[in-house]
């Protein structure tokens, strides 16, 4: 959802005013049977019993779509998206990075 990315790119904080790329983790999550809400649930730490997520709709206080999971397993990371305007001389740099990225041994 197109959403989700803009919130995304809303929160990147880069390390340095140099930087000229970004990355985004996007992952596939099971919601289960979600709890609706259109207000912020600061001070939630589970859903309510008979609920797997929370999933927090625009309106009163909420400016984009939210969907909060309280168990690791119900995340899989599936796309790793690198973006940005690359200055010329940096575009090799920049897939070396990556490509060393995934020729890392993955935990198990």
């Amino acid at each position: 959802m197109l959403t989700d990315e803009i919130e995304a790119d809303d929160y990147v904080v880069n390390g340095t005013e140099k930087a000229t790329y970004r990355v985004m983790l996007a992952s596939r999550v099971v919601v289960g049977n979600p709890y609706r809400r259109h207000r912020n649930g600061t001070r939630l730490i589970a859903p309510p019993p008979g609920y797997h997520s929370i999933v927090g709709e625009p309106g009163i206080d909420l400016n984009y779509p939210e969907t909060v999971v309280y168990d690791n397993d119900a995340i899989r990371p599936a796309f790793l998206v690198v973006y940005g305007f690359p200055p010329n001389d940096a575009t090799k740099r920049m897939l070396s990075t990556i490509l060393g990225l995934f020729k890392m041994a993955l935990a198990s």
